[in-house]
């Protein structure tokens, strides 16, 4: 099953809420599918109905709380993601119940997953949109992997947002031989289109989960500020002002976003894959830095650089 072939269906679909990213990036996938005449329902949080409702209409949300991540912010992702293990257990196995319900209430034909491992149902065909079948881990972390890969054995299909070879932007993290994997091309909202002037020094993407977010909206707000010429941020966390030489948006439209990062000389942001997608679609330089502790950014990030396609910055 390819998302082209997936015609006159109830769709249930949920992103996970780690930062916006998943959210972002299944839109052109929603957008997609509701051109071939599916009905669309997404299970989210309040936070991700409101980007949700600015991005895509004709769509009916239906609430469900996010994991239950909790960061210090202070690099020690794998000890945070540890202590929150049963926390995240427990939702995990609250939200397979959960799905099979709706499914059975609403009369669902198929679930999609990005990234919610837990967001499945037995009763009917589900399929989880990741770029992530392998894990950057140490040797020694390898049980993970065994772990992830009974969860993604689950699913009776896998939709990579990337594609093979030498254009696969996901490296060895999305390489796999699963039978049931399908390469289904990169997915981002924009779509390039030549911009002579180029009016801004910098544009920063602000992304990923608290608190690090607002470290990295701090630490950028800083640099644009001493370097002193044209630049913005977004960052749907943020007031929205003007400093000096920068502007700090909270929300930008679509094709008003699309413009101003296409005569922007280059777009500092995290390494996350949804924000690799989107650079790649625009033709952007991108400036990246790796969410501290993050190996899976970390991996994207090296990998770029040694493609030699962004400059990055550890």
């Amino acid at each position: 099953m390819n998302p082209a072939s997936v015609n006159h269906k109830r769709i249930l679909l949920s992103a996970l809420n780690w930062g916006l990213g998943h959210v972002m990036r299944s839109v052109p996938l929603l957008a997609q599918l509701q051109k071939q005449n599916n009905q669309i329902f997404i299970a989210c949080d309040e936070y991700q109905e409101a980007v949700f409702r600015k991005e895509i209409s004709g769509v009916e949300f239906i609430r469900i709380q996010g994991y239950p991540f909790v960061f210090s912010g202070k690099g020690n992702f794998t000890r945070d993601l540890l202590k929150s293990i049963v926390s995240l257990d427990r939702m995990v196995k609250y939200e397979r119940k959960w799905v099979t319900e709706k499914v059975l209430q609403l009369g669902i034909q198929l679930v999609i997953s990005d990234q919610r491992m837990g967001f499945r149902s037995r009763k009917c065909t589900s399929v989880l949109l990741t770029h992530q079948v392998h894990l950057p881990l140490m040797w020694w972390e390898m049980p993970a992997q065994w772990i992830y890969g009974y969860w993604l054995s689950r699913f009776d299909f896998i939709w990579i947002p990337d594609k093979k070879g030498e254009e696969s932007l996901a490296g060895r993290l999305s390489k796999t031989k699963r039978k049931n994997a399908l390469y289904i091309g990169w997915l981002s909202r924009f779509s390039y289109y030549h911009v002579g002037e180029k009016k801004y020094e910098y544009a920063a993407i602000i992304s990923g989960p608290e608190p690090y977010n607002f470290q990295f909206f701090e630490e950028v707000k800083e640099q644009f500020k001493r370097e002193g010429k044209r630049t913005f941020i977004l960052f749907h966390r943020a007031k929205e002002e003007k400093i000096g030489e920068v502007e700090i948006y909270k929300e930008i439209p679509t094709e008003k976003l699309t413009k101003m990062l296409l005569s922007s000389k280059a777009v500092v942001s995290r390494s996350g894959y949804s924000t690799l997608m989107d650079l790649e679609r625009l033709n952007v330089r991108g400036i990246l830095t790796p969410t501290p502790g993050q190996s899976e950014q970390e991996y994207l990030a090296a990998y770029y650089k040694k493609r030699k396609v962004n400059d990055v910055v550890q």
